[in-house]
């Protein structure tokens, strides 16, 4: 991590993001690299205000099992479900002992790829690419917490995955199982773990 507070920018290498157990990629999410616009009037209040965070060149693979599970949604509950804890932690690290708070006045992410795994489909895996997404006002005037934060990110790269999975005919659906794995990702879609205001 590289935060030149003098200049209100940072910059994330390397990060990854764990696949939940039983899947084959030992990652679900590289991330690759993660810029920061940092808006510095706000460093010492709350919400923290990132102007703008792009996260380039990410790689994501989505794997559906033949019991019709798949990663992306496990690894959304499970941040859901952690989420509270690690903000409960954070806060309390704080000297006033209350939640961090953020708000992400533009997220952008670019250069996806992505790799989708479906033992049953024909011809699995495959790849594919995504177009430049972005998504504004990420946790409102009054702000959300890191995990809630982490909770739309997830949401958003994952849903235009599986929307592009399904426009270029990457998943077939051929059974009762995975077509309930495919609606659950779907609902993906048009949600986010951030109040937009």
């Amino acid at each position: 991590m590289n935060i030149d507070l003098k200049n209100g920018s940072g910059e994330i290498s390397g990060l990854k993001i764990r696949n939940p157990a039983g899947y084959k990629a030992r990652n679900a999410f590289d991330m690759k690299v993660l810029r920061l616009g940092i808006d510095l009037a706000t460093i010492s209040s709350q919400p923290l205000v990132l102007n703008e965070v792009t996260i380039d060149s990410p790689e994501v693979n989505l794997e559906i099992t033949a019991e019709g599970k798949n990663n992306l949604q496990e690894l959304l509950n499970n941040i859901k479900k952690n989420a509270p804890r690690a903000d409960e932690t954070a806060a309390a690290e704080q000297e006033s002992g209350e939640p961090v708070l953020m708000t992400i006045k533009q997220l952008i992410i670019t250069g996806v790829t992505f790799r989708s795994d479906n033992p049953l489909q024909k011809d699995s895996p495959k790849s594919g690419t995504l177009p430049t997404i972005k998504k504004s006002n990420i946790g409102g005037t009054q702000g959300t917490t890191p995990g809630k934060v982490g909770e739309a990110i997830i949401s958003e790269l994952g849903g235009a995955i599986l929307q592009q999975a399904l426009e270029k005919k990457f998943m077939d659906v051929v059974n009762e199982k995975t077509a309930g794995a495919l609606e659950g990702l779907g609902k993906m879609l048009n949600k986010s773990g951030a109040n937009d205001e």
